[in-house]
């Protein structure tokens, strides 16, 4: 089956809460296929991985960044849940001026890497958008007890429909 990169990823997310469901089928089917998806993941991150360059850069930007950040009750620098971050989390910045006026030269010292976080993005964007073949371990609706207008059904109408595109459930 063709499925996108970016598909994948998205399978994944709806994977994962259902590892430790009671029905046996369901949490072997879930195991299966996130085994299969992790070791595609770890080949996208291999060749998503950060320059030198870019790397350099983002260690001294991070540390900045900690240097700047709102600190909590212990004096760890707080965050906040970000999507364009790497890590999924930014620091909450007190003095964004400040901070600005800091990372300037550092940006001016890493030309290289400003070039390099473009052409990650672009190869990023082109990866998420390729199509793969996903061979999936596929459980049949009516060897379980899952039905789409079941009240005691594992999973809602979105994550049904999800899977049965992916071709991980058939009717």
């Amino acid at each position: 089956m063709k499925l996108k990169n970016q598909e994948l990823l998205n399978l994944r997310e709806v994977l994962v809460p259902f590892q430790n469901v009671h029905n046996v089928k369901i949490a072997w089917m879930v195991a299966q296929n996130l085994h299969k998806i992790e070791e595609h993941i770890k080949i996208l991150q291999e060749m998503l991985k950060m320059p030198p360059a870019l790397e350099a850069y983002e260690k001294e930007r991070e540390s900045l960044a900690v240097k700047h950040a709102k600190k909590d009750k212990v004096g760890n620098p707080m965050t906040y849940e970000d999507a364009s971050q790497p890590s999924g989390r930014a620091y909450d910045i007190a003095d964004l001026d400040a901070y600005a006026r800091e990372l300037d030269p550092i940006i001016a010292e890493h030309a290289q890497a400003q070039e390099d976080r473009k052409t990650l993005n672009q190869k990023k964007f082109d990866l998420l958008r390729e199509d793969v073949d996903f061979e999936p371990y596929v459980l049949s609706v009516e060897n379980t007890k899952i039905k789409s207008d079941s009240d005691d059904s594992v999973f809602d109408a979105r994550t049904m429909l999800i899977l049965l595109h992916c071709g991980i459930l058939k009717e």
